[in-house]
Order: C-alpha cells, then sequence, then structure tokens
C-alpha cells in the first residue's frame, strides 16, 4: 500500500482495468494535469481585464489541483460521454449520466487521478474499441490575470479554487489538457516506462507542451509547419490587398478634395444669387424696371409711326409693353416705332432702347415716324443736328421730324 498524501492512498498492485460482477467497468483515470490551456474568450462568465488577447493561455497550478477542498469536489461527480461538455445539475444527470467517479481523488505524477466506475453499456463498449478514452474535466475556477512562464510554457492567467461539475470521456484529440489525459488500461495503450519515448512537444498556438511519442512529434511538426507556411501565404495576400486598400484611399482623397472644390464654388454662387435677391438688389431691379416702362410709354407715345394714328390700337401696343421687361420689352418697343433688331444682340437692343427714348427726350413737343426715311437720304429739316449726305443725325437713325 502506498501513502500518497494525508488525504488519499492507492494500492499500487491494483488493476487499471476491471469488470465488476455487475458488468461495470471499474477503471483508473488521470482526470486533470498540471499545464497551460487555452480558454476563449467566449468561454469566460467574468469581465476579462485583457484586451486583444484569445484564445487566453490559462496555468491550471498543481498546489491548486492538489487542493483538499479542490479534490472533495470531485467524489462522486458524473461522468458524460460525447465531444461537447453539458453542465450537469439535477433536472439533466439522468439524462447524460454514464457513470461517476468512485471513491477518493488523489495526486499522482502530477496528475489528479481517480476511479471511474461506467455503468452505461454502450459507453463501456466504446471504451473497449478506443472509440472514447481521453478526459475532459469540467469545473468552474477564479481567473486571476497575472501573466508568467513555467515549465509548461507562459501563461497570461492562472486558475485557482477549482470546482469540479463532472467528468468527460470523449475522443482522442478532443481533451483540452491533452493526450495524456485519460483512462489508464494496457487496452487503450498505457504506456509504460522504458516501453516508449515519450517527446515533449510545444504547441505554437497556445504555448502548451505535451508528451507524445516520436512518430506523433514528427506530425505534430509537420502539420505545425504546414499551418505556418498558410498563414504566411495568407500574409502575401493581405499585404496585396492592403496596398489595394491604399490606392483606394488616395483616389477617395482625391475625389473628396474635387467635392470640396466643387462646394466652394456652389458657395460663391450661393453668396451672389443671396446678393441679387437681397432687399436692395430687389428694390433696385423694380425701381430699373419701372423706370423702363416709363421710357418705354415715352417712346411709344412720341415715336409711334404716323401711319397707326389709332389711339385704340396705340393704347394696345402699350398695354403689351406693359407686360414685358428687359430684352423682350426692347425689342417689343423697338420694332413697334419700325426699327428692325434683326441680328441684334441683347446689349444692341437695349442701346437702342435707350437712344430712342433719349432723341425722345431731346426732340418733346414734336412727332416722330421711324423706318421711313431710314436709308432715303431725303430732305433734312430745317434745323440741322449733323450732316451725312445731306442726313441729320434723326434721319440716320431712321426718324422723320414733322
Amino acid at each position: 500500500m502506498k501513502i500518497l498524501n494525508k488525504y488519499t492512498w492507492v494500492d499500487p498492485e491494483r488493476p487499471t482495468w476491471e469488470r465488476t460482477d455487475a458488468g461495470f467497468l471499474r477503471c483508473k483515470a488521470r482526470i486533470l494535469a498540471e499545464r497551460v490551456m487555452p480558454y476563449y474568450r467566449s468561454e469566460f462568465t467574468e469581465e476579462i481585464p485583457v484586451s486583444d488577447i484569445d484564445p487566453i493561455l490559462m496555468l491550471c497550478p498543481g498546489d491548486e489541483m492538489a487542493s483538499v477542498e479542490s479534490l472533495h469536489t470531485l467524489e462522486g461527480a458524473p461522468v458524460i460521454a460525447g465531444e461537447d461538455h453539458t453542465w450537469l445539475s439535477t433536472e439533466n444527470v439522468g439524462e447524460h449520466q454514464i457513470g461517476q467517479v468512485a471513491g477518493q481523488p488523489w495526486i499522482e505524477d502530477g496528475y489528479v487521478c481517480c476511479w471511474l466506475l461506467i455503468t452505461n453499456p454502450t459507453a463501456i463498449k466504446q471504451l473497449e474499441n478506443k472509440q472514447i478514452g481521453e478526459i475532459s474535466a469540467a469545473y468552474t475556477a477564479i481567473s486571476v490575470f497575472e501573466p508568467g512562464e513555467t515549465a509548461n510554457g507562459p501563461h497570461h492567467a492562472r486558475q485557482t479554487q477549482l470546482k469540479y461539475n463532472h467528468v468527460l470521456l470523449t475522443g482522442v484529440g478532443n481533451g483540452r489538457a491533452g493526450e495524456d489525459v485519460k483512462i489508464l488500461n494496457k487496452k487503450q495503450g498505457e504506456q509504460k516506462m522504458g516501453e516508449v519515448t515519450l517527446v515533449k512537444v510545444r504547441l505554437r498556438n497556445t504555448g502548451q507542451f505535451v508528451n507524445v511519442d516520436e512518430e506523433s512529434a514528427n506530425k505534430i511538426e509537420a502539420d505545425q509547419n504546414e499551418q505556418e507556411g498558410k498563414e504566411a501565404t495568407s500574409g502575401k495576400d493581405l499585404t496585396a490587398a492592403m496596398s489595394e486598400l491604399e490606392g483606394k484611399n488616395q483616389d477617395a482623397a482625391a475625389l473628396q478634395a474635387e467635392i470640396d472644390e466643387l462646394k466652394g464654388e456652389l458657395q460663391t454662387y450661393k453668396d451672389k444669387l443671396d446678393e441679387l435677391l437681397s432687399d436692395e438688389a430687389v428694390e433696385a431691379a423694380a425701381e430699373g424696371m419701372n423706370q423702363e416702362t416709363g421710357e418705354g410709354e415715352e417712346i411709344l407715345e412720341n415715336a409711334f409711326p404716323e401711319d397707326l394714328k389709332d389711339e385704340k390700337k396705340k393704347e394696345e401696343v402699350k398695354n403689351t409693353a406693359r407686360k414685358l421687361h428687359g430684352v423682350k420689352k426692347h425689342e417689343f418697343v423697338l420694332n413697334a416705332i419700325g426699327v428692325k433688331t434683326d441680328g441684334m444682340s441683347a446689349p444692341e437692343m437695349k442701346g437702342a432702347f435707350k437712344a430712342q427714348y433719349q432723341i425722345v427726350n431731346a426732340t418733346k413737343g414734336k412727332k416722330t415716324v421711324a423706318g421711313a426715311m431710314l436709308n432715303t437720304g431725303g430732305k433734312t429739316p430745317e434745323t440741322k443736328i449733323g450732316t451725312d449726305g445731306g442726313r441729320t443725325a434723326l434721319q440716320r437713325l431712321g426718324y422723320k421730324t414733322k
């Protein structure tokens, strides 16, 4: 009989794998080991003080595993089988339990060990056929976020106050603690010292160390090299994508500069429009329109063609002119008094309109008729304003005076 500590003991001669008289399977198992294990952020229920780290490397310390309080919680814990954990309670344990921890657990060679009593016949067959056998322990723990490094590798935090809920029997490679945390029996490939050379291999993605045979170590190394090659290729693709994104950002910056320039021009036009629509500008425009309306009235009254003496006709023409403004008024009034505007630009028509008004003011009291003597070279009036082939200045503009 071997005494392990003041709390537990085990008989080294006891078989690690045996059937009971009832057909149940009693077997020795490693439940947990001092390891650095990866945990993803989604697995934590408390707030995580570190950022931008996923997975988080957690150390399960040997002294915490060996605490009497922790080992007490493993006594009689239910055993389940499958690929995933199901947290057990009184409401669902009957649906999932295939056995339980039998007796008191103990610490042996750095592992938490115990006896399992498997009562489910399907699970017993799976164990005998090597379909399951690796172990993943389910427990709660307090996470202390203090980074450090041990022989197991670097870690971001450590676990304390472990309290077990159940033990999961699963397939090879599914256990978080490693392939050596498993049911111990010769049928499951229990290895004794001297039979196989074990090699410690560090998993690069988690920093965790595992003990495996040379063949498995070579395979792990090859798989990790292949994964790093894929990541390197992915890195090149990322560099190209980043370069393309930088080009698009430059194009976007150029477009934004053009947009800002157009916004500036638009603001300038808006300011001009505001200026044109100001009360002063509108009032000045209205005054100008009233002035031109009066000027048009004067032109039509004093320079209306002589052959249109009908006052009703003249009034109709005046009414039409009153409704017009700007270049349309200029064109209409000039055409009404016989001045041809074909080919004239808007500024030219305005100049001719103003000239007609000045002529009317200069010849008030005298009726004029436009157009008839424009190119005739006829006789000049008694008072000559200027000479050009015997024509006065008024005649050159197309007027004849009475």
